[in-house]
């Protein structure tokens, strides 16, 4: 997860907020619109007259006319519930209109005392699209939120639009797990409901999986949008350039570059594709014409007074300067963009820029400034990232992919039905023709013409019972192939999450299991992975994933279970281990890395690791909660990679607090409260505590 940060450069505006925005822009269909006016060109002063006005788009008369009638003492709450919906909508769509705080509170007040549930639940809506347009994220959420909790059961539509909102706000605002729940349970309900293939979806579930790194995927559901789109319509440009993204992370930057300079041709005024552009030209190190390609995205940006893009393109040019060699030019734009920062909540962005300040600065040697940025990126990641967010996300992750499968399933077996159905058909065709060959020829050769039909039908029920047996086995096989898949990392051929945290949930219900010996959990993770991807490709990236995969069943026992976490991060779960034989393991498996070379199209790749562990259960006087554990294992990880990397650190209860036996882990408590006994590598071959 500390990757899905790092690769927001360019894609918050080019692919997920870029693709939410038409989701947040199209509001469903009304229902119980307001009863239409006269028809004479002075409209009636009331809320019918007003919403006839806004209908014909004549938005600037019908804020007047709204505001006039919010100001009359004598109108009921529904009325002035009318007025209002009439005057948020005007100002969606009037340039010298402005929703002030002021109105936002009268607003707030109005909605509160509605007592006609869909009219609140549109205000709520409506509300919240004003406030996001002011950047105003968490308030905008908080807007949605309200509005679906008042959406009628029935109005599928209306729910499956405040979802896609819902899940694109949470991703601007780095709530990744909360997000890929919103947008999974907007594509249940789409797909419930029966609504034809809506790009917005597709789009927006392709960005979902390009936070969370499935290049594969973000390529799936892409190509699904772009089919759906017409390649006139702006969309079809934006969708083109977030497609040329995700080939970018997998390697095939001539194809990603050839697409976004299509994507540019068709939209030269869109600055998020300028700034995709930027950043696949950055990988292929054409560091000048990126610099152009973002200046162009800077100049887009303040002519339309877009903050948000306005500091991804001075951030995009700090990158090209950096890259340059001019790391003063560098950090001046980086200071200004962070300026942009403190007005806009964007929390992902903010971790990217402090990431890159932070290498810039101590090129430079300002280590003091350097430290101060450290110390804010790492406050604001612990925020965003947490293993409890990484284990929600992969749940959530496996439980869409089983879903589609049971869907496969589901397909197999109606063609099974189609099958068995074909089969009586050709049996009741072949009777007919007995019946038709016996009054024909019955009186000439019966004899003949019943055997020649009986072999025939013979022959015929066999080949029949041949097929379905051998359909049968097929389908036996693809269960079988489907329930190894969901348990494999497609990469390296480890086990994955889903089926270590199902192993460690089993062994925690035995006793017989883990009181007999403790349990060691290894958590690994490959030191400065990010510069393999930046400096050789992803694909090569992905090669080194293989490799050390192969390093780390090198040096498992066979009673070992290797597991692929995510990401770079491996973890190894090791029966009747403890904490000092876990530490000769992480001495042999780093002594073997460091012996062997990986080379990669002619190139050598130095490669190193770091190592964090803990015990299963951590203490024995505590219960045998799994996910302790791993917390605890992913601190030591985090503490061995703060000290240096290339390095074990163990972590260990002394005692175990009243507090942590009432069931309540608090990590940074117990290392506050000194009850962490921690253990790590010294030097080259010594440790100590």
């Amino acid at each position: 997860m500390k990757e899905h940060v790092r690769l927001l450069r360019c894609y918050v505006p080019g692919l997920l907020i870029a693709l939410s925005a038409p989701a947040l822009h199209a509001a469903p269909e009304e229902t119980g619109a307001l009863p239409a006016s006269t028809t004479d060109s002075e409209p009636v002063s009331t809320p019918a007259g007003a919403r006839q006005l806004l209908e014909n788009k004549e938005y600037a008369r019908a804020l007047s006319l709204a505001g006039r009638l919010l100001e009359q003492p004598g109108l009921s709450d529904r009325e002035r519930g009318e007025a209002l919906l009439v005057q948020l909508r005007a100002l969606e769509n009037v340039r010298e209109g402005k929703f002030s705080p002021g109105m936002e509170t009268s607003a707030r007040k109005i909605i509160e005392g509605l007592e006609d549930k869909a009219l609140r639940q549109k205000l709520w809506q409506v509300l919240g699209k004003l406030v996001y347009a002011q950047d105003r994220l968490k308030d905008a959420l908080a807007y949605f939120e309200r509005s679906l909790a008042a959406v009628p059961a029935g109005d599928r539509k209306t729910k499956y639009v405040l979802l896609m909102n819902i899940g694109a706000v949470q991703v601007r605002l780095g709530k990744y797990a909360e997000a890929t729940e919103r947008m999974l349970e907007a594509e249940a309900v789409h797909d419930a409901a029966g609504f034809p293939p809506d790009s917005r979806l597709y789009r927006n579930i392709a960005g979902l999986f390009y936070y969370l790194k499935n290049w594969d995927k973000s390529l799936e559901y892409g190509e699904k949008a772009l089919k759906l789109l017409d390649e006139d319509d702006p969309a079809y440009a934006k969708m083109l350039s977030n497609l040329a993204l995700a080939y970018r992370f997998k390697g095939d930057l001539p194809a990603a570059l050839e697409m976004q300079r299509l994507a540019v041709e068709k939209m030269p005024r869109q600055g998020a594709i300028w700034l995709n552009l930027s950043d696949v030209l950055t990988a292929m190190e054409r560091y000048p014409e990126a610099m152009e390609a973002a200046q162009k995205a800077e100049a887009i940006y303040r002519a339309n007074g877009d903050q948000g893009g306005l500091a991804l393109a001075l951030r995009n040019i700090a990158v090209s300067w950096s890259k340059q060699g001019e790391l003063e030019k560098a950090l001046e734009y980086y200071y200004q963009a962070l300026a942009i920062y403190e007005d806009v909540e964007e929390p992902p962005k903010l971790v990217e820029l402090y990431g890159n300040m932070i290498e810039a600065l101590e090129e430079l040697g300002r280590y003091r400034e350097a430290l101060d940025i450290a110390r804010k990126k790492h406050a604001l990641s612990e925020q965003l990232v947490t293993a409890e967010s990484r284990k929600r996300i992969a749940e959530l992750e496996n439980a869409a992919e089983l879903r589609r499968k049971e869907r496969e399933l589901l397909l197999l077996q109606k063609e099974k039905q189609a099958e068995r159905l074909n089969v009586l058909r050709l049996e009741r065709e072949s009777k007919y023709q007995e019946s038709l060959r016996w009054f024909l020829f019955a009186a000439l050769i019966a004899a003949c013409v019943i055997v020649i039909l009986l072999f025939g039908v013979l022959r015929l029920r066999k080949r029949l019972h041949e097929q379905l047996i051998t359909r049968h086995i097929q389908v036996k096989e693809l269960n079988l192939q489907l329930q190894d898949m969901s348990m494999r990392d497609a990469l390296t051929g480890l086990y994955n999450r889903r089926y270590l945290t199902g192993l460690l949930a089993e062994l925690a219900k035995r006793e017989d299991a883990w009181r007999r010996a403790p349990m060691l959990v290894v958590m690994i993770d490959l030191d400065h992975f990010k510069n393999i991807n930046d400096l050789y490709g992803h694909a090569a990236g992905d090669a080194v994933l293989k490799y050390f995969a192969g390093l780390i069943t090198k040096c498992s026992r066979q009673s070992d279970v290797p597991v692929r976490w995510g990401g770079e991060e491996f973890v190894l779960l090791c029966a009747g281990m403890d904490l000092r034989q876990g530490a000769e393991l992480c001495a042999r498996l780093r002594q073997l890395v460091h012996a062997s070379d990986f080379v990669y199209q002619d190139r050598k790749i130095p490669l190193s690791c770091s190592f964090g562990m803990a015990l299963f259960p951590l203490h024995p006087d505590l219960p045998p909660e799994w996910n302790w554990s791993i917390q605890m294992a992913d601190a030591a990880l985090y503490a061995a990679k703060s000290a240096g990397r290339d390095r074990w650190v163990a972590y260990g209860l002394q005692v175990a607090p009243d507090w942590l036996r009432q069931g309540h882990f608090d990590m940074q408590r117990l290392l506050k409260e000194n009850v962490v006994q921690a253990t790590e590598m010294k030097g080259e071959g010594c440790d100590g505590e």
